[in-house]
Formats: structure tokens, C-alpha cells, sequence
């Protein structure tokens, strides 16, 4: 939709502020029983989690993400919970580390070579240097979702 906007990702300025002002349906009552330490991911978590309604994952699946930020940090452990392999590409070397305690596979994105992988969950808003676009990474005809804060329809 090119008139989207989101708060603090796409046409619209952050809420780092201590009062913003929102349309009601915007906001949800977080249970007292919910400190906010786990509330600040609710939201993050249910992106990851919509990938799961996005595209058919079985364990047969061969899932890499590409950015190795929060959100692919939390995307790549909640896909992990589909038994599907998967591998999360990146380029910090100490945000690998913590996948590989979790038994999650990693690489390198300067190790990785476009055009060999089979199911792409893209959640970095800039493609690594020397690609155009998130795509140019998974093989033809591979299953595609991003979380990318200004997505592109897949060509």
C-alpha cells in the first residue's frame, strides 16, 4: 500500500517520547501481570510470528534470514520452533554467537552467496552492500516475506 504508515518505521516519526498522541484502536492494555521488560516485545514478537501466516513452513523447509538485527534475532527463534533448519545471515560476528547457543545454523553475509537460498525471510531495511534488493539472494521461484520497514513487492 504506498499511503501506509507506521509508527516509527515508514511516514511517521518514533515514539522515543515520554507522551504520544495515538488513535485509541492503536493501543492495547498490557495485563498487570505482564512487567515491561516482556511487554516491549509483543509487538516485535507478532511480526515474527506473522511470517508463520505468511508463508507454508515444514520442517522440510530451508529458512534463511537475512539481518541479523533484533527483529532477526527474535524472527529466527521463532521460526526455529517450526523444526525447520534454519540459518541466520549477518554481520555482526558476537549476534551470530547468541544464535549458535541456540542452536540456530549462521553465516557471514560476506560468506553467503546470492542466488542459493530456498526460502528468504529478509528483515533488513538495506540490502549488504553489492546486491539491489533482499531478493537477489534466494534461488527462482523461492518462498519470500519481509519485515522490512519499507518493503518492495518481489519482481
Amino acid at each position: 500500500c504506498t499511503n501506509r504508515s507506521v509508527l516509527g518505521i515508514l511516514k511517521h516519526p518514533g515514539a522515543f517520547a515520554e507522551r504520544v498522541r495515538l488513535p485509541a484502536a492503536n493501543l492495547h492494555l498490557v495485563p498487570d501481570s505482564v512487567d515491561d521488560e516482556q511487554a516491549v516485545f509483543v509487538e516485535p514478537l507478532a511480526a515474527a510470528f506473522q511470517i508463520l501466516r505468511q508463508v507454508p513452513i515444514t520442517p522440510q523447509t530451508t529458512i534463511t534470514i537475512l539481518g541479523d538485527g533484533r527483529l532477526g534475532l527474535l524472527v529466527a527463534q521463532v521460526l526455529r520452533t517450526t523444526g525447520a533448519p534454519v540459518c541466520l545471515v549477518g554481520r555482526h560476528p558476537q549476534k551470530l554467537a547468541l544464535c549458535e547457543k541456540w542452536s540456530i545454523q549462521t553465516q557471514l553475509v560476506s560468506e553467503t552467496l546470492p542466488g542459493t537460498i530456498r526460502m528468504l525471510s529478509s528483515i533488513a531495511p538495506d540490502p549488504p552492500p553489492g546486491l539491489n534488493s533482499p531478493w537477489e539472494w534466494s534461488g527462482p521461484g523461492a518462498p519470500w516475506s519481509s519485515r522490512a520497514p519499507s518493503p518492495s513487492a518481489r519482481p
